[in-house]
């Protein structure tokens, strides 16, 4: 699920945006779950909290903390070596745009083109 979907905002509109981010996050799950990579510390313990991380405030289940933290500085990416190039590079192009997503609201920088883009 998308960052914003997570923040437990009533006013919440989902967006083409919240499924191109949610896509990010199955490819980067499966990544982690399934293909080649070396990864620093608790494999488990860190997708649990990153994936599944949740907490009850104001009568609203919220989370994404650790995703947002992803965002900003690449928190779980850092502990990560892919043994596959091309999956490395998707990751991370995908996520800078992210990034620059979250960094100017309102601007539409997480759009299927970009997206595909990454794909060629």
């Amino acid at each position: 699920m998308s960052i914003n979907s997570l923040n437990g905002d009533e006013a919440f509109k989902h967006t083409f945006e919240d499924d191109m981010e949610s896509c990010f996050y199955v490819v980067l799950y499966a990544g982690l779950r399934w293909l080649p990579h070396i990864f620093t510390g608790d494999l488990a313990k860190t997708m649990t909290i990153f994936f599944d991380d949740c907490q009850e405030e104001f009568g609203m289940v919220v989370g994404g903390a650790w995703k947002q933290k992803n965002v900003t500085d690449r928190y779980l990416l850092k502990r990560v070596e892919w043994k596959n190039k091309h999956l490395a590079k998707w990751i991370n192009d995908a996520l800078s745009l992210q990034r620059r997503q979250i960094n100017n609201e309102g601007t539409p920088i997480w759009t299927a083109e970009a997206l595909s883009d990454l794909w060629k």
